[in-house]
């Protein structure tokens, strides 16, 4: 395997611990919490590390937020394929 295609799938998934790591505090502790220090040593990497990917905290809760868009977006297009209308509306209103 080349080395530049390991290092994307490596950066991808740093990335994506970032974001995993950013949501729990959110969701456990508040946006008080959210720090890119705490970030990084939940990670488990250096602060700069984490400005590799985010260029601040406001890049990394605007990317919060879109993730948190996308993942709702693909609850409700779950919901709107299901074929009872009245299962439907209950699935989306409960999304």
């Amino acid at each position: 395997m080349p080395t530049s295609t390991r290092r994307a799938r490596e950066r991808a998934n740093t990335r994506e611990r970032i974001i995993e790591a950013a949501l729990h505090v959110l969701e456990t502790e508040g946006v008080a919490a959210l720090t890119i220090r705490r970030i990084a040593t939940d990670v488990e990497i250096s602060a700069p590390v984490v400005y590799q990917h985010f260029a601040n905290k406001e890049a990394l809760v605007l990317e919060l937020v879109a993730h948190g868009h996308r993942l709702m977006l693909s609850e409700f297009r779950r919901a709107a394929q299901e074929p009872d209308t009245d299962r439907r509306m209950m699935r989306i209103a409960s999304e």
